[in-house]
């Protein structure tokens, strides 16, 4: 894993592990309030995972780009260093949606927010529900920064090193070497290195892959 190891740390936390099972229950006590106050105030539990973000800092959460997939959490809080190649158009959601669990046969309203499905097997969505609220989402898709990847980052090191000893072979060549031989032996060695330069990067993505 390259990433801090406070980040390991901070995995353990819940609403870093398991940030949707934090929404659901701030989503129920957020109806609970509701029930009682006429007036309540809109459900938005991104204020809560902000604070804890400028608490803890933006660094230690884990991120796609330095952490394989398969070693996080599902479901887990991560970030993203990205670029944006393209925007659709702004779709439908289900903000709250009305539920009914199969094995007690009980019936609630569930948030939509930051998944795509109920989350259990056991339940079924209520489509025709006039409890159910609609809101729309800009969804983007994205790339990683190209040169910004372990496997590029790896190769780029490797160039720069292979640079600069050609730089010092043709210093040295020019300074204590001349003669149409020498020039010749400048280039068997240029052509050595950039061969031998060729072979470590494609090993590299090879095992990186």
């Amino acid at each position: 894993l390259d990433f801090p190891l406070e980040s390991m740390a901070h995995l353990r936390e819940p609403w870093i592990r398991t940030p949707l099972q934090l929404v659901a229950s701030f989503f129920a006590e957020h109806m609970e309030r509701r029930a009682a106050e006429e007036q309540a105030p809109a459900f938005d539990p991104s204020a809560f995972f902000a604070a804890r973000v400028q608490e803890i800092g933006f660094e230690n959460i884990p991120s796609l780009n330095d952490v394989a997939l398969d070693c996080l959490p599902q479901n887990s809080l991560v970030r993203f260093r990205g670029m944006v190649q393209d925007t659709f158009d702004p779709e439908l959601y289900l903000d709250v949606f009305e539920v009914r669990d199969d094995r007690t046969q009980r019936v609630f309203l569930q948030s939509g927010r930051y998944r795509d499905s109920t989350g259990h097997h056991h339940t079924q969505v209520n489509f025709d529900s006039p409890n159910n609220v609609l809101q729309s989402r800009q969804t983007l898709h994205c790339i990683p920064v190209p040169g910004e990847t372990p496997w590029a980052k790896s190769i780029s090191v490797w160039f720069l090193l292979g640079l600069l000893f050609l730089v010092a072979c043709e210093v040295v060549c020019h300074v204590l070497l001349c003669g149409f031989c020498w020039c010749l032996l400048l280039v068997a060695v240029v052509v050595s290195c950039w061969l031998l330069l060729a072979v470590v990067g494609f090993c590299c993505c090879w095992l990186l892959l």
